[in-house]
This record gives C-alpha cells, structure tokens and sequence, in this order.
C-alpha cells in the first residue's frame, strides 16, 4: 500500500528530546548498539559529513537492498549490497552533506553490520533527529513485501522496499522519525498458513528483540515513541492451502475470532505500558476481502470489527483505521500491492538444434555465423543482453537468452526487413528448423545472475493450460529454501511462458526455472537432499511434465 495514513492527532503530542544515539551517526529505527546490525525493514543510520565522500565499512549475510539518501534527494537504490563498504554517489559537491541509509528488504533476507563511516581523517556527526516518532508494527504489509515487483513474480531482496510502504510515507508527510518492526507472514496468534506445523514465533514475541535476530525480551525500549500504529491479522485469517492440482483445502480451522480479540487486545496494552501510553491506530487488513475465500467468512469485515473490540477497550487514545480492500489491478510479487509503474524485462528464451559437429566457438562455418547473430541482434533497439551456451546434456542443442527491453521491441525486429535475411542466415547452421524452440518470459528473481552463474540449470514444467492459482506463492517457498540452504543454488528466477507450449500432449502456458550452480555436479548432489523433497511438492507436484537440462552460458559483449 502507498496512501499514508493521516495520524491528525500527533501534532498535538508531547515529544522527548532525550538523545540515545552515537555521536558519530544516528539509528534509523530499531538497531542494537551492541551490534550495529541492521535487520529490520527500513532500519539504518544517518550521518553529517563535510567532503566530497564517505564510506560506511559493512559486513553483509544473505541478501540485502539499501536507499542511500543525500541531502533530502531522490535515494540512490543498491538491490544487491557486496563487498565491505557502502560510498555515497559519486559527484558530490565539496561541502556539507547529511547521508540516510535504509534497509529495503526484511531480517529473513539477511543483515548489514556496519562501523563508524570515514571520510578521510575527518570525523562524522549524527544529525539531529525529528522530534515527532512513530513505530509500525506489522508483516508483510508494513514490511513492503514484493512492493517492486510486477504481477506474477516471486518476492526477494530486491523487489521488498520498506522506504516506499505507507508507514514510511506517513512518517514522511508528518516530518516524523520512524520505526519498523515486521516480519512477512507474521500473525497475532498464528502466522500464515503451512502445509507443515509452523512453530516460528509470531510478532507479539518478535517485537520483544532490539534486533530481529537477537533474542526474545533483548528490547530496552529506548526508543519511544509517541504513535504507534499496528497492522497485524491477514495471516491469521488465512487457512487455505492448495493441492498439486490447484485445488484448495483447508490447512487447518478458520482463526478463532476471539483468541484473536483478546491476544491483539493483550498485545496493544504491552505497547502501551511500554512506550508510555502513546496514541494508538490498529487498522483493518487491505489483504483481506468479503467474498474470498468464501462470503461466509467476510474475513475483511470479521477482523475490522475484531480490532474494533480492541479499540473500544484500549481508551480514549486508540483509534481504528480501516483500510479497504487492496485494488487486484496494482499488485507486486505474491500480490502484495504496488507502484503500477514498476517494469521489468523480457527474456527471449530459444533452443537451436545445430548440424552435426556445428560447434559455435570453434566450427569454421558456425562460429562466424553465431558472431554475426550476437552482432546483428545487440544492435536492434531494445536488446539489453545476449547469453548463450550448449546444453551440457546434449552439446547438439544452443541456448540462446536475449534480454529484450520489452516483448513488443521483439516483435517490431520480427517484422522489420532485415529480419528474414537475418534468420535465413542463422538457420543454415541448424538441423531442422522445425525443432527450433522459442518463448518469452518475464523472469522474477534475478535471471541474470542465474545466466552468469559457472552453471546453469534450466527447468520447464508444463501445465494443462497453465500454472494453479496462488502456484507462485509455494514456488517462491521453494526457491528461497533451496537458494539458502548448504550447498544450494546461487540465484534463481521464475517466470511463466507468454505463449501457449506442448510437451507429450500436455499443451498450456508452462514455467520456467533458473537457478545457478558452481556446477552440474553439485547440483545433482543437492537434489539427494531431504530439502529438495521437503520444499520441492510447491514447485513440482502441480506440473504434468517437465524438462531439465543445464547450460554454460557465454555473455556477447562488443
């Protein structure tokens, strides 16, 4: 969601002025001195420094995404944070300069551990904070979970954006400091619904840690602040799982509304007692409609008037905000509302079957055939990158990706007049033009770093018209799982076929899967693992066919 919430009351709200921070550097949010670890959405620090640049030493685990702001302006986004330090953009003016840096993405993504910046033999100070504070308790929803992707995707690091969410541009809008603790798939009384006992904490317990990861009751509460805004329940409500064939089923019973009442209501008060009774807004859920999963349930309305009952029994200084259901035309990865404006790319994906001994590197005839096509097709309006390979299973078979800009720049090189001479060319070294392959797909996750990988594993399921609803949400499970796991894949990528595709008469849009190995060998040692058998039922078990080879891909540069 991105519509702030107006909070009218907290202009009249006393504030402390008491200083907890470093003078070197001010906390953004939640982050434990002892550690300096940043691990909750939209956590950070905020320097001065008078230069031209500054560094910020870190120590990363996982995956993390970061905004780096300088005096006020549009952040400069890292979706991927390497290496040992953080620098300012280049080209700053020699002077002074206030720098905020904000994590994007959730604790269980990964952490920065960060040191004092340098700037030369200079020292930094911490610039002073706003007087007005407000903390945001939540999951997925505050957390700005797949708030950068595009629907359907697969959530990751860098498409979760806690700076954009509506707590963040609430406390923007008010020229308040802000607080985010959340965690995606957290509940009051239960977390969201598995196939499998979930016996994780859920947020009442973790917002009892300073840092996500540190242990429960760790919190001092140092930080106080004078709103706090609770949005917590979907996960609750949910219970439905679905099966291999995209039929749903109850996972377990519906929430039991009044163990839910009474925990949210046991919860409200502890912030209460703890930030020293600051005005109070719990919300409705806007993941939660009336007519699904059945009209019966009116799990939208049901929780509004279960935090209602809260409301009215936590005094004058709660309020109830209800957030009307989300609009399904402005959703990101796993339908988590969005910026419509977010664009991805699109991946060519096509399979050439080449003549007997037709090896592109080394082949007189080949090799300069596959040259002009790199040349000719980096040249079209649109081509963003050429990876290409021979399939490690069947060294006969090219894979050639071509990352287009958008399908219809494709399209409009398909229909040009140099395309037939084009692909009249690069057909004379292929064995049966009639076996040629070709799709297109927006892959979710990062499908280059998969190309980039030592090795490349490319698997395609295939569906009686297409892929279940709500698949990528057991897929997305699955990907994360296996990506974190010992000795696990790299990086992956997701993404359904735009067109319609047959394998052994199972005919329909099919999905397809990257992941990136150090090689084949590892994977096919993975795949004896219990995780792959584990995890792997939401990728797999709904598809009637499949395919899986793997692919040592080159990347065409000029």
């Amino acid at each position: 969601m991105r519509s702030p919430i107006t909070l009218t009351l907290l202009a009249g709200v006393a504030v402390s002025t008491a200083a907890t921070t470093p003078a070197a550097y001010r906390y953004l949010g939640r982050v434990n001195p002892k550690t300096n670890e940043l691990t909750w959405p939209s956590s950070g620090l905020a320097f001065e420094f008078t230069g031209i640049s500054a560094s910020v030493p870190i120590t990363v685990t996982g995956d993390n995404a970061i905004d780096i702001a300088v005096d006020g302006k549009t952040p400069v986004v890292i979706n991927e944070v390497t290496g040992n330090s953080i620098s300012t953009p280049a080209g700053l003016a020699n002077g002074k300069h206030t720098v905020e840096i904000r994590k994007k993405s959730e604790a269980s993504f990964g952490s920065i551990f960060f040191k004092t910046p340098i700037v030369s033999s200079r020292k930094t100070t911490a610039p002073v904070g706003p007087k007005k504070r407000i903390e945001f308790i939540g999951d997925s929803i505050t957390v700005g979970y797949g708030l950068d992707g595009t629907y359907p995707c697969v959530n990751t690091a860098a498409l979760e954006d806690a700076p954009r969410t509506y707590g963040a541009l609430t406390a923007k809008n008010l020229s308040a400091d802000y607080s985010i603790v959340a965690w995606s798939g957290k509940g009051v009384i239960r977390n969201y619904v598995q196939a499998t006992v979930d016996t994780s904490p859920t947020m009442p317990e973790l917002w009892t840690r300073y840092g996500a990861n540190d242990a429960d009751n760790s919190y001092d509460f140092s930080y106080q602040p004078q709103i706090v805004v609770i949005n917590l329940g979907t996960n609750d409500w949910s219970y439905l799982l679905f099966n291999s064939t995209g039929g749903s089923y109850a996972g377990r019973p519906t929430v039991n509304v009044t163990q839910f009442t009474n925990a949210l209501y046991s919860f409200a008060k502890t912030v209460q007692s703890k930030y020293n009774n600051p005005q109070m807004f719990l919300t409705s859920s806007p993941l939660l409609g009336d007519s699904y999963p059945t009209a019966a349930d009116a799990q939208h309305t049901t929780q509004a008037n279960a935090v209602k009952a809260v409301v009215a029994k936590l005094g004058s200084k709660a309020h109830f905000v209800d957030f009307p259901s989300q609009d399904t035309n402005a959703v990101g990865a796993g339908t988590r509302q969005l910026d419509k404006t977010a664009k991805m790319v699109t991946t060519e994906v096509v399979l050439f079957p080449l003549k007997t001994g037709y090896n592109p590197d080394n082949h007189k005839t080949a090799a300069p055939i596959v040259n002009y096509t790199n040349e000719t097709m980096s040249a079209v309006p649109g081509v963003q990158g050429l990876y290409s390979g021979l399939q490690l299973e069947d060294p006969s078979l090219w894979q050639l990706m071509c990352i287009w800009d958008k399908a219809q720049s494709h399209y409009d090189f398909q229909a040009s007049d140099v395309y037939d001479p084009f692909l009249k060319k690069l057909f004379s070294i292929v064995d049966d033009t009639r076996r040629v392959s070709g799709v297109h797909i927006d892959f979710h996750g990062d499908i280059l770093k998969t190309f980039e990988a030592p090795v490349t594993e490319i698997a395609t399921l295939y569906f009686d018209g297409g892929p279940p609803q709500n698949y990528f949400e057991g897929a997305e499970e699955c990907c994360q799982a296996w990506s974190k796991a010992e000795n696990g894949p790299s990086d992956w990528a997701l993404g359904t076929t735009y067109e319609d595709v047959e394998n052994d008469g199972v005919q329909g849009k099919a999905v397809v899967l990257c992941l990136g190995w150090k090689s084949k060998e590892q994977h096919e040692e993975f795949n004896k693992g219990e995780i792959v058998k584990e995890y792997g039922a939401g990728l797999l078990s709904s598809s009637k066919n499949r395919t899986v080879w793997h692919v040592q891909f080159k990347k065409y540069q000029k």
